[in-house]
């Protein structure tokens, strides 16, 4: 009795969350993509199992789209976690290389959304190409290699 308790609470409490998180991640991926997906599947522990296109009548899996929508799909929905989770207070978001394979028309539209969100969360975004990212206004850049190389030298 305990055990189907505990589960039936867990469920609950799942669902109620997930709304608010599909509802955000699904807006997140459309400023992205466009219309071209339906909506995005999740799976027991909130992580992205499939994505419903327009295109087609059922989901697919993550393995069956490109690199590039695979990481925009992660992006909103990390994006989605982070605004549920913490809509009333500031928190950090790290982002390690998340769009190595995002096109640029694309990413532009990922600049603007993390722009907007730099008001309510502070960005930390790690990556090889800082050229892709010049774009973003109020940003502030830090080469890694030359604080490490300054720091050792002294």
């Amino acid at each position: 009795l305990l055990y189907e308790t505990i589960t039936e609470q867990k469920r609950n409490v799942m669902e109620s969350i997930l709304g608010p998180i599909r509802l955000r991640a699904n807006h997140i991926l459309q400023r992205i993509a466009g219309t071209r997906f339906d909506g995005i599947q999740f799976d027991e522990s909130l992580l992205p199992s499939g994505i419903s296109p327009r295109s087609v009548d059922e989901t697919v899996s993550l393995e069956q789209i490109s690199g590039g929508e695979r990481e925009q799909i992660y992006f909103a929905v990390r994006m989605a976690l982070a605004d549920v989770a913490f809509s009333n207070e500031r928190q950090l978001v790290v982002l390690d290389d998340v769009f190595t394979y995002t096109d640029t028309t694309r990413l532009a539209r990922i600049a603007t959304i993390l722009d907007e969100a730099a008001e309510r969360f502070q960005i930390v975004l790690l990556t090889c190409h800082p050229e892709r990212y010049r774009g973003l206004p109020n940003t502030e850049f830090f080469d890694l290699a030359n604080i490490a190389t300054t720091q050792n030298g002294k």
